[in-house]
This record gives structure tokens, sequence and C-alpha cells, in this order.
């Protein structure tokens, strides 16, 4: 008896290690997507601004995963956003994780975070617990300053939909 549960325990392990490998393949793979949040045809660089959320490497040493749920009423379709310069007003969230990146009693946090955009820069989105307070910025990847911060929300039991507000 005592093999057959050892062989189920293997067995269950190989399973949630063989989804995760394919949850992360399929952020990395979506992650290279880009969304472009105007309309027209595609600008080049230097006429617009890039929201991005960090990378990888910098996610895993805060054991949080950043992202972007809305732009506008838009529901995000990317970890790269293509925008206009101008003020734009984004929905992102974090996923804070106990650690080493395991998701086990993980909770999603949620801020409403605007900001004025220029040609030429690229931002990212970034979360963590600030003197104990779940906390959201932007910062200027380009100026190296953060141009916004906000508090943010439990939003781990909820379902979340684009309303341009919390």
């Amino acid at each position: 008896m005592n093999g057959v549960f050892a062989m189920n325990i293997r067995r269950g392990c190989f399973t949630v290690t063989f989804l995760l490998g394919i949850s992360s393949l399929l952020l990395l793979l979506t992650g290279c997507a880009t969304m472009v949040a105007y309309e027209g045809p595609t600008l080049p660089k230097e006429k617009i601004a890039i929201i991005t959320i960090p990378p990888a490497a910098k996610v895993l040493a805060q054991n949080i995963t950043p992202g972007i749920l809305c732009i506008g009423k838009k529901r995000a379709t990317s970890s790269e956003i293509h925008v206009l310069p101008g003020k734009h007003k984004i929905v992102g969230n974090f996923l804070s994780t106990p650690a080493f990146g395991v998701p086990i009693g993980m909770h999603q946090f949620v801020s409403n975070l605007e900001f004025e955009t220029q040609a030429d820069h690229e931002y990212h989105i970034n979360g963590g617990v600030i003197n104990g307070q779940p906390q959201m910025w932007v910062q200027d990847i380009t100026l190296n300053q953060t141009v916004t911060q906000s508090p943010a929300t439990d939003y781990s039991y909820k379902a979340f939909k684009c309303k341009n507000e919390l």
C-alpha cells in the first residue's frame, strides 16, 4: 500500500511540475506579443511610449509577479503596451508569493495608476510591499524616476473587470 501511495505522490508532483512548466512557457510566449493601444498605423519608437512589466530576473528576486490588467477600459492583452504620449490610466496588479515564486498562499493586489507618458520613453509597472503596505508604482526607465505610486487593494478572491476604476 505504501508503494502505491508513494507512486501517486510522485505522479502528482510530476503533474504539478509539468503544469507549472507549461504555464511559464505560455507566459513567456504571450509576454513577447505587443498590444498597440492607439488607432492608426504602427508608429516608430520615437513617437510612442512603451509600458511594460520589469524583467523576469527582477521579479523573481522580489517574489512578486507584476502585470497590467487594463489600459483605459480595455483588457490588457500583453506585458508590453505601446501608447501615444499623453495621460493614461491603467489598472496594474501584482501577485505576491512566498519564497521562490511558489504560488502557494498567493494574493493578488490591484491598483489604479494614472500618469503622463512621453514619446520615446519606457515605463515599468511594479508592485510590492513598502512599510507593510501593498503599493504599485510606475517607473520611467528612460529618466530613472518614479512617476506615480498608489496603494494597492487585495483582490485575491474577487473577479476583476476593466471599468476604469476600482
